[in-house]
């Protein structure tokens, strides 16, 4: 689905309509991300909009709110919203808005339309180049999330992607993101809040959807796993999981003296690549002998970690 296009961006195939973006707000320099905990980041290390961010360089001012709904952001919208928007450096808004509005306050679809068309309208009003997100998948039943619940969000969701032009300037649709479509996987245990590695798609989409190239940065940060020592001989030891990150784009993989696993998969000892945020475990036999080290060398980027085992 197209959010932005101008002459100096690539064109986005869409069903729908081309969004033509004004000349003056044809690459923006930063973004405004509006919403609730999912957007504000209250779990993890990173959030979506920071992810942004190192992904293309570009500004965010992350005014999410943990807790807030659709019906906050409108009371709230001239001291919450309004003050964010500058019109040579945060011109442009995401809003993600909903989920906690059908959970706490018992909104439909119905109400939610009328209360995300007021939002957005305020926002064009200010002079925000004003986008619209559709609601991520969850499965926190233990929390009272239930299928009516589920049948206002997919029905929302549905609402938005047909009728999003008749009152914003962009679809950013989070709720079509493939990794999140089981709230089991890619989330936290409270099957709500994306994990940072969840969280990574959502970034991507909105870089995609401005046209902004990726830095691509192919280094990680240095990371490390565990030694063991003590070790029983010609035995095997599969180190913990390490998350990769400070990375922006796909970066090669190698290992020397064992194997691999990215995200629980397959071990091998075969070169791949790895995403920012993917997870790492290495494996490798102990010694034969004893009161001896046995190391494995991950590459990742250009940047090594190691995994030894010392038999006793």
């Amino acid at each position: 689905m197209a959010f932005f296009e101008s002459a100096l961006m690539v064109g986005l195939l869409s069903v729908y309509a081309p969004i033509v973006v004004p000349s003056t707000l044809s690459m923006p320099n930063g973004v405004v991300f509006s919403g609730d905990s999912i957007t504000q980041d209250i779990v993890g290390n990173v959030s979506f909009p920071d992810q942004f961010t190192a992904n293309t360089g570009r500004a965010n001012i992350n005014i999410g709110q943990s807790g807030d709904t659709a019906a906050d952001a409108n009371t709230n919208y001239s001291s919450q919203i309004a003050p964010s928007y500058n019109a040579s450096t945060s011109s442009v808004i995401v809003f993600l808005y909903g989920t906690n509005d059908i959970q706490a306050l018992g909104h439909t679809d119905v109400q939610l339309r009328s209360d995300l068309t007021s939002l957005v309208g305020k926002a064009r009003a200010t002079g925000y180049y004003a986008a619209i997100g559709t609601l991520l998948p969850r499965n926190d039943v233990g929390n009272g999330w239930n299928s009516t619940m589920e049948g206002y969000r997919v029905a929302l969701n549905t609402w938005l992607r047909a009728n999003w032009q008749t009152f914003a300037n962009g679809l950013v649709d989070f709720g079509a993101i493939a990794e999140l479509q089981d709230p089991n996987d890619f989330h936290f245990a409270d099957a709500v809040h994306p994990t940072d590695r969840g969280k990574r798609p959502m970034a991507e989409l909105v870089r995609t959807r401005f046209g902004i190239a990726n830095v691509n940065d192919t280094t990680p940060a240095s990371y490390s796993f565990t030694a063991v020592t003590g070790a029983a001989r010609s035995t095997v030891f599969t180190s913990g999981a390490v998350e990769l990150n400070g990375f922006t784009a796909p970066a090669a993989i190698s290992i020397a003296g064992g194997t691999y696993s990215v995200n629980g998969g397959g071990f091998t000892s075969s070169p791949g690549t790895v995403a920012p945020y993917d997870q790492v475990q290495v494996r490798l036999t102990s010694s034969a002998a004893g009161a001896t080290q046995v190391t494995a060398t991950l590459t990742v980027g250009g940047v090594n970690g190691a995994y030894s085992v010392t038999t006793a």
